[in-house]
């Protein structure tokens, strides 16, 4: 056998090898948020999209409820949740109202194990209704780069959870910086 076919044949048995996990590493997230007086869970705010590392849940989570499972990759990194605040989901109209929240601290998974992403008020910050909103700063990251779609048009106050709408403001977007904001 040539050495190029052995070199070939080594990095492809490898790439197998590297590959090869029988219990794949995944996360799933928990719609945890509370109402403020009594503790139940919050009827009026649905986890709309969440993002981990290099994996988008899609789909809404409703207070109280877990999504499904997806794969991720091993590893620690920012969470980033959008909420729609008031929406409904099984209503025929799409949510509007949204907010902004990042985790507070990197979440860490190892290969193999199940990532449970809680978003809550001990987790994550931005809602302003419990005193821990985003900087401008990270709110303008995660509105056009983690989620424009969701917040195409309009520029979102940290301060308040917001939105203004940019065409009635006669605003260009927020320019955003490169890499990922850390003002913590």
């Amino acid at each position: 056998m040539n050495l190029t076919k052995r070199f070939t044949t080594a990095l492809f048995v490898t790439a197998l090898a590297g590959c090869s996990t029988e219990t794949p590493t995944r996360a799933v997230v928990a719609n945890d948020l509370r109402e403020a007086g009594d503790g139940a869970p919050s009827a009026q705010l649905v986890v709309y999209r969440v993002w981990y590392s290099t994996t988008y849940f899609g789909d809404p989570v409703l207070p109280g409820a877990e999504s499904d499972e997806q794969r991720i990759v091993p590893g620690s990194d920012t969470a980033y949740a959008v909420l729609a605040s008031g929406w409904e989901p099984s209503s025929p109209a799409t949510a509007r109202s949204f907010v902004a929240l990042r985790s507070k601290h990197a979440l860490s998974v190892a290969r193999g194990d199940v990532l449970s992403i809680a978003v809550s008020d001990s987790t994550f910050t931005g809602r302003c209704d419990d005193s821990s909103p985003l900087t401008q700063t990270q709110a303008d990251f995660i509105t056009t780069r983690i989620f424009p779609g969701e917040f195409a048009g309009v520029h979102y106050d940290a301060a308040t959870c917001t939105t203004t709408s940019l065409v009635d403001a006669g605003q260009p977007p927020p320019a955003v910086e490169a890499g990922v904001p850390n003002d913590d």
